[in-house]
């Protein structure tokens, strides 16, 4: 019979070759684990960059003076905003091409954010940049001009009523034209119909250009971008039935408020109310005023602007006509009653807290 021979000490590399088995096997689900969990990590906290990179950049649109960049964007400028218990994001505008009236400046926007914390040690910060190509402002206090107390892209015509270019501020920018027209109107009428003795003040007929195509050509507002609200944010947005129109209370209760309303009515006439309104006005459609309190400030219209037989008074400027830059051919505005006084204070005023990019 064949002698056994014990095998002394087998079982301690055998225990310690399974410990060692179970140690990696547990290190490896530590290590997949904490994989795992810095993947999440990092996809939140990318999301979380994104969303304040996007919030710079809407600022940054939006709310210039607030970030504290310049607010017409005429040289190269940026600005680090730390967000509490997150991180931060750096805006920048950059100038690519300068303004040129009537050409306005081309900018790049760019908004980078970075998330400085992680859940897990470690792991890198996370990082976002978004970017956009703007058009600088076509439309501020300081930098565009008002072409008349009337600025008709469409033409006008009057029946009765004046209007007067002459500043009414003291110590304001300086007169105007009465009217500023095309010298046809899209169907080839005169742009203006009426009769010069309704036309006050040193300049009463300012001629755009021959024809009303280079006519809106020639007035720097950027209209598409105005009537999709990109880079404003109205005070009043208003239906075209007038919902959501300011008060008359309102204005009372807020004597020095210049108001931003924008009025949706790409296919109507809305109708002004029986009070005094001021501040900037954007309607997308036409007109229609007759009361006999008027408006101050200043009113942009893609349509008409018709001024009924009341004794109202329109202080400010008007501009209408705008939807020639969309390719429509709004009609003529009329002028039956009241009068328009251009006053550069009321312009000035409604424009005070626009920037538009």
């Amino acid at each position: 019979m064949p002698t056994r021979r014990a095998r002394r000490g087998f079982a301690l590399p055998v225990v310690i070759m399974v410990l060692f088995i179970l140690t990696s096997a547990i290190a490896s689900g530590i290590m997949l684990m904490r994989n795992e969990r810095g993947l999440n990590d990092d996809g939140d906290e990318l999301l979380r960059a994104r969303l304040l990179a996007e919030s710079g950049l809407q600022r940054a649109i939006g709310d210039r003076t607030a970030l504290g960049l310049l607010e017409v964007p005429t040289a190269n400028d940026s600005v680090r905003v730390t967000v509490s218990g997150s991180g931060y994001y750096d805006v920048t505008s950059t100038i690519i091409r300068p303004a040129a009236s009537p050409i306005p400046a081309l900018v790049l926007l760019r908004s980078h954010a970075v998330i400085s914390r992680a859940k897990v040690a470690g792991m890198p910060t996370a990082n976002y940049t978004v970017s956009v190509m703007a058009r600088g402002p076509s439309l501020t206090r300081t930098s565009w001009p008002i072409p008349g107390a009337w600025t008709a892209i469409n033409g006008v015509n009057i029946d009765k009523g004046t209007i007067n270019g002459d500043d009414a501020c003291v110590g304001g920018t300086g007169n105007t034209a009465a009217a500023s027209i095309p010298t046809k109107t899209y169907d080839n009428k005169n742009g203006f119909v009426g009769s010069s003795s309704n036309l006050g003040g040193s300049i009463k007929i300012d001629t755009l250009a021959a024809v009303y195509t280079a006519a809106a050509d020639s007035v720097p507002i950027d209209w598409a971008n105005l009537t999709a609200q990109v880079g404003i944010t109205p005070d009043f947005n208003v239906t075209s039935s007038g919902t959501g129109f300011p008060s008359a209370a309102y204005f009372t209760a807020n004597p020095s408020a210049w108001p931003l309303i924008f009025i949706d009515n790409p296919s109507r006439t809305f109708t002004f109310p029986n009070y005094l309104v001021r501040g900037l006005v954007i309607i997308r459609g036409n007109a229609s005023i007759g009361n006999n309190y008027g408006f101050r400030g200043l009113i942009l219209a893609g349509g008409y602007v018709n001024l009924a037989d009341y004794s109202g008074k329109i202080e400010g400027a008007i501009i209408s006509g705008l939807n020639f830059k969309l390719g429509q051919n709004p009609q003529p505005n009329e002028l039956r009653g009241m009068s328009t006084q251009y006053n550069s204070c009321y312009v000035k005023s409604a424009l005070a807290s626009l920037t538009i990019l």
